[in-house]
């Protein structure tokens, strides 16, 4: 009853390996997914699930879920993207990115893999840091300026695709 492989009816949005996805109140980690499976499964995800309690906004807490049987027609949701908006929602008491910027991750996360989505996350910030600080310093920007993070994004990406292509992050 728990396999390893989930059967749904579509994969379409998710991320083509390492993935995490929630059925009911269960969620589960996969490697690898067909058209209409999920293959590697862990069920029982152990991960964070709070990253605050109340009078401490550093606390994280953890979570079990246990492996459970699913009726047909389960609703499935993909945690992968989803995952990095909440927590810097929950972080910043604020929206930090817009569904524009977490759909264009999905995709990236498809093409390259989910593993490349922290690097390029990592490095778009440092380059609208580097981009945008200058105007902070000389004060025509306010800290709490909202910018538009897509390009960032990209250019991540393509640091991303020329560190592969040069093979140096094959090395890590």
């Amino acid at each position: 009853a728990y396999d390893d492989i989930i059967n749904v009816n579509q994969t379409t949005g998710f991320p083509d390996k390492y993935g995490l996805l929630k059925i009911d109140n269960e969620i589960i980690t996969y490697t690898g997914k067909t058209e209409t499976s999920f293959t590697g499964c862990v069920r029982g995800f152990s991960g964070i699930s709070e990253i605050e309690t109340e009078g401490n906004p550093e606390f994280l807490t953890f979570s079990d879920t246990n492996a459970s049987v699913h009726v047909e027609n389960s609703s499935v949701v993909n945690l992968s993207f989803l995952f990095v908006t909440e927590f810097y929602k929950k972080f910043r008491k604020k929206e930090g990115m817009g569904l524009g910027d977490a759909k264009l991750l999905a995709a990236i996360g498809f093409w390259f893999g989910w593993l490349s989505i922290p690097f390029i996350i990592f490095t778009s910030s440092i380059v609208a840091l580097l981009i945008v600080l200058p105007s902070v310093v000389n004060k025509t920007r306010k800290m709490s300026s909202q910018i538009p993070f897509g390009p960032y994004i990209i250019i991540g990406c393509l640091v991303y695709i020329s560190l592969i292509n040069l093979e140096i992050l094959k090395l890590i």
